[in-house]
């Protein structure tokens, strides 16, 4: 009798699975969402004889990750449902810089640090903040990141900047936050852009741009 009872239950468990059923809850879909490529204007005089390499940003968790993040209060930090990057952050960030460095032609090259090619200077930064916050009630996106042009050789810090960029979010819905992420980001990598043609020529013309720490730079567009 037991053993008939065995073969009913082994029988029913196999018309489950065949049937495509399951007994755990399904898992949310979320969208996928990449970030705006930039849009900048070549600049009119010939690119400087340098080659630079963008090294990803170093982040902690969560901003290492791939979610998309919100601030609503306090530091309560949490992942926006149903949306993620379709790459980790500091990559994204990566990405965005390169396009837009190579958009705006000052320099010879620019690579990534995944290419093999040899560079005069490199790029590194720390990304604090990338997400969306309330502010009042009303959304925001704040980017804040701190660069550093290295000579790359001697791994000489050249020139640093905090870029930081608040901008507001036209709507709630998560295609206007994506969005607003892109038009922020698109704000940090001009800011950069232009940080870094005015360093690079210092460079090239055998000036020193490096500030004592008590003078760094710091920019925040809103």
């Amino acid at each position: 009798m037991i053993a008939r009872i065995r073969s009913v239950l082994a029988l029913s468990v196999t018309l489950v699975l065949l049937s495509g059923c399951t007994l755990l809850p399904e898992r949310p879909t979320k969208s996928t969402f990449m970030l705006t490529n930039p849009d900048l204007s070549p600049k009119e005089q010939p690119p400087l004889p340098l080659t630079l390499r963008v090294l990803t940003p170093q982040a902690e968790s969560p901003h290492n990750g791939a979610s998309v993040l919100v601030n609503p209060e306090g530091e309560i930090i949490q992942a926006y449902g149903g949306a993620r990057w379709v790459k980790p952050v500091p990559v994204l960030i990566r990405d965005h810089w390169v396009e837009g460095l190579r958009q705006s032609g000052f320099l010879k090259a620019v690579v990534s640090e995944t290419s093999d090619a040899r560079s005069d200077l490199s790029l590194a930064s720390d990304l604090t903040r990338f997400q969306l916050r309330y502010d009042q009630g009303e959304p925001i996106i704040v980017i804040q990141l701190d660069a550093q042009l290295l000579e790359s050789n001697s791994r000489q810090v050249l020139a640093s900047k905090r870029f930081e960029v608040i901008h507001s979010v036209v709507d709630k819905p998560v295609e206007s936050v994506i969005a607003g992420f892109g038009a922020a980001s698109q704000i940090a990598t001009e800011d950069l852009v232009a940080w870094l043609g005015s360093v690079s020529l210092g460079f090239h013309a055998g000036k020193d741009p490096a500030r004592p720490p008590s003078d760094t730079e710091s920019s925040t567009r809103k």
